[in-house]
């Protein structure tokens, strides 16, 4: 993996964009009659929605369907068991309606009212990158991850202390239980390759006005070095696997992209070793100079673990031509 240290290769999908919410109410129909469900379950404004009616007593098959929306007949999709529609703007309520006739000319109507909002859920891993790189930190095993629910409205942003946000980690709470004003929270990345992150927005009336997941990849620990030169400082280039010393003598940079940033003033093993052989790196454990030795090549080799999490290491190595 190479990266540069002016344009940043690796730009997390987690900074959002389009979100995903709404609030349902006015479910109609009987305990186990017929019901409207939607797909996605909370859209975004000007979101396509997917809505089915389902019924598992039996009660549709035996019937004629007629879709409204607002009001509106929908004679295209009569008889049909889903249908879709665009929902409006933020805040702007729809209500999708389907009315139910049987043979003996008995009715029963069932809907559902959508009122969509924009939900963004931000994650910033707290794991390391240099200043001058563009991109953006991974989170790796053990690290922690702050994350925060942005709700908006029609009129922009809302206050989150007037609503309770319920924060899940692979369906379990983060928290212990929802928390009112709780938009923000950190948690630690758990085991796997992927894990989810779910919020749930509640109202002051208890109703649950907008839902979002997101799948969070985990990556590692990436060790790359960097040349640096007293003239021009840090080289934004990563340095080739195969290097021609030029002068007389070399100075290296190693970056540990996305170690845990609590590692840093922790339980940190830095390692340089040249030809095999350990090799002090001065009083920066992250930057060696070398002196030219002759004329050959040589190995070197930099690693980094992390004591409290020995998940958390890697090494980077290149031939020195002298």
């Amino acid at each position: 993996m190479r990266r540069l240290l002016s344009i940043g290769l690796y730009i997390l999908f987690f900074t959002t964009g389009s979100s995903a919410n709404a609030q349902l109410g006015n479910l109609a129909g009987v305990a186990g009659g017929p019901a409207i469900t939607l797909s996605p379950q909370f859209p975004a404004p000007g979101e396509r929605v997917n809505v089915t009616l389902e019924d598992y007593s039996g009660l549709v098959g035996a019937a004629t369907i007629a879709w409204s929306l607002d009001g509106v007949n929908l004679p295209e999709v009569s008889n049909l068991r889903s249908m879709s529609f665009v929902v409006g703007e933020a805040l702007q309520t729809d209500t999708i309606t389907a009315t139910l006739t049987n043979n003996n000319g008995r009715s029963q109507v069932v809907s559902v009212t959508i009122e969509p909002r924009y939900l963004d859920i931000i994650i910033e891993p707290q794991t390391f990158t240099p200043v001058l790189y563009r991109g953006r930190a991974l989170p790796i095993y053990g690290s922690l991850v702050r994350v925060s629910g942005v709700l908006s409205g029609k009129n922009g942003l809302v206050n989150p202390s007037s609503y309770t946000y319920n924060w899940k980690l692979n369906n379990r709470s983060i928290d212990g239980g929802a928390r009112l004003g709780g938009f923000q929270t950190l948690y630690t990345v758990p085991h796997g390759r992927t894990h989810i992150v779910t919020l749930e927005v509640i109202d002051q009336a208890g109703l649950t006005v907008a839902r979002r997941s997101v799948t969070v990849e985990t990556s590692v620990v990436d060790v790359l070095l960097y040349e640096q030169s007293t003239l021009y400082g840090l080289s934004p280039r990563v340095a080739p696997s195969s290097f021609n010393m030029v002068g007389n003598s070399l100075t290296l940079r190693a970056i540990p992209y996305n170690l845990d940033l609590r590692a840093l003033t922790g339980r940190l093993v830095t390692e340089w070793s040249i030809a095999g052989a350990k090799t002090n790196s001065g009083s920066d454990r992250f930057e060696i100079t070398l002196d030219r030795r002759g004329a050959g090549t040589a190995n070197l080799e930099f690693e980094v673990r992390n004591l409290s999490e020995l998940l958390q290491g890697d090494k980077a190595s290149m031939a020195i031509r002298f």
